[in-house]
């Protein structure tokens, strides 16, 4: 197979939903091609799909890392017409971000990693901030109502939900410290909304 010449497939789609993630391989007529020359292997890390002589040519679909681990031995895949269909069950419940682990989501890893060691309050502030500008709408939207919710409460004395009681014995968490870091992402949402 080495010396074969392959060609990279490019039309692909990707969705999850729980520990599912459904990957669809768009290469038309493939249903058509012998099962032998079908060949789809699946990892931990990675999934690799060729499919030998479809029209006399050699196709490839090589994705080197994915974005967190799964579970190979409950993932299977599935030749339809058109398409090849692999559904890939997830070691965790995470919601995946992107199909691919790249450098940009291991740097940006490392980075919230350290500002967590250094300054948990600003690291988890970093990462509302990146989720706004990454999201689409909805994220958007909802990132956005939640934080004029948590402000309102905040303006009014009230407690934010999950925050211990006094009656219950725990006491209010101190936020004040918080403060500027709390202004100057607001400031940060209504500038990216701008």
């Amino acid at each position: 197979e080495a010396l074969l010449t392959w060609t990279s497939i490019q039309r692909m789609a990707w969705d999850q939903k729980g520990r599912d993630v459904d990957l669809y391989i768009f290469l038309d007529g493939v249903g058509n091609v012998d099962k032998d020359d079908v060949s789809v292997d699946i990892s931990e890390y990675c999934v690799d799909v060729r499919v030998k002589n479809l029209n006399g040519t050699n196709f490839v679909y090589h994705m080197p890392r994915l974005y967190a681990t799964i579970i190979p031995s409950d993932s299977f895949w599935r030749v339809r017409p058109n398409r090849i269909h692999l559904k890939l069950y997830k070691a965790t419940d995470e919601t995946w971000l992107q199909l691919a682990w790249d450098a940009a989501t291991k740097a940006r890893d490392k980075t919230y990693e350290k500002q967590v060691r250094k300054d948990p309050g600003e690291g988890l502030m970093k990462l509302i901030k990146d989720m706004y500008t990454d999201g689409d709408a909805d994220t958007k939207k909802a990132i956005s109502q939640a934080w004029e919710t948590a402000n309102k409460k905040r303006e009014q004395g009230d407690m934010l939900p999950g925050d211990p009681s006094p009656s219950s014995g725990g006491e209010m968490p101190d936020l004040s410290s918080m403060r500027p870091q709390l202004e100057q992402l607001t400031k940060s949402f209504k500038n990216l909304d701008a």
